[in-house]
């Protein structure tokens, strides 16, 4: 699924449940894109950081998001988002929309 999404020049959100998913994800992510800015949001991360990062997709193009769906399912709007890869199987697109 990697090399698929490499080749992507737009924005990229990957919606994860489990931390341990994500965070192995992210860890491969960093090393295969050398090129692209890669971030990681999970229930952890402090508002104002997951702000800043909304605020990148919004003046670039080519980042990946790997991103704890419950977090992201509620009241975000990331502006300028043109792929999203669901990574678990639930109901995550009924809950994205």
């Amino acid at each position: 699924m990697f090399e698929y999404l490499i080749n992507l020049k737009t924005n990229t959100l990957m919606l994860f449940d489990r931390i341990e998913i994500g965070t192995n994800l992210y860890e491969y992510a960093k090393e295969l894109y050398t090129d692209k800015n890669v971030f990681y949001i999970d229930g952890s991360v402090d508002v104002h950081v997951r702000e800043d990062i909304r605020k990148k997709f919004e003046e670039s193009d080519g980042n990946l998001l790997i991103a704890q769906s419950a977090v992201m399912s509620t009241g975000v709007n990331i502006k300028r988002l043109s792929n999203l890869v669901f990574l678990t199987s639930s109901k995550a697109f009924a809950r994205t929309i």
